[in-house]
């Protein structure tokens, strides 16, 4: 089975994908866990037997991802300056993730 990381999943699109996933909608794509990284934890009606991680805090201050078959980047602040350095460091912690599967 597979995971799925959402990365800022407390906004529209995060809710959206976890209700998703809970209807069994993400089976075709044999992904039966979500970790959702976002600065609140997201409260559904609907919780069924879907594993879903919550990881809240700061998304611009990140330093590392919990492994993941899937990552989705769904960040979206007040700013677009807070927005670029999410970006950047959501960037730059993907770029480490694939020097450690290289070097493995």
């Amino acid at each position: 089975m597979k995971t799925l990381t959402i990365i800022g999943g407390s906004g529209f699109l995060g809710k959206s994908i976890i209700d998703y996933a809970q209807k069994k909608g993400l089976s075709k794509w044999q992904i039966n866990k979500i970790i959702c990284i976002s600065r609140r934890k997201i409260y559904l009606k609907n919780r069924n037997s879907f594993k879903v991680k919550y990881i809240t805090g700061d998304i611009s201050k990140l330093k590392k991802l919990y492994p993941a078959d899937y990552i989705m980047y769904a960040v979206n602040s007040d700013s677009s300056k807070k927005n670029l350095s999410s970006f950047n460091n959501g960037l730059v912690i993907l770029k480490l993730i694939n020097k450690i599967k290289k070097n493995c």
